[in-house]
């Protein structure tokens, strides 16, 4: 769906906050996130933890109005 950079480097042990912003589903739908994503192996950025990197949002959806 996307692709974004951080706004600086991570230290050890850092973390930030990035905003994508999609349109809403009609229906539930289940989002995945990756980072620092590489086709094999490790990323592209060394780093001491690199199963980290992913996370899930399930049946995600929009209050209906009214």
């Amino acid at each position: 769906l996307g692709k974004i950079p951080t706004a600086k480097a991570l230290l050890p042990g850092g973390s930030t906050k990035v905003n994508l912003v999609i349109p809403a589903p009609a229906d539930p739908t289940d989002y995945y996130v990756e980072v620092d994503k590489a086709s094999e192996g490790n990323g592209d950025i060394p780093e001491c933890h690199e199963d980290n990197n992913s996370s899930k949002v399930t049946a995600a959806q929009c209050p209906q109005p009214g």
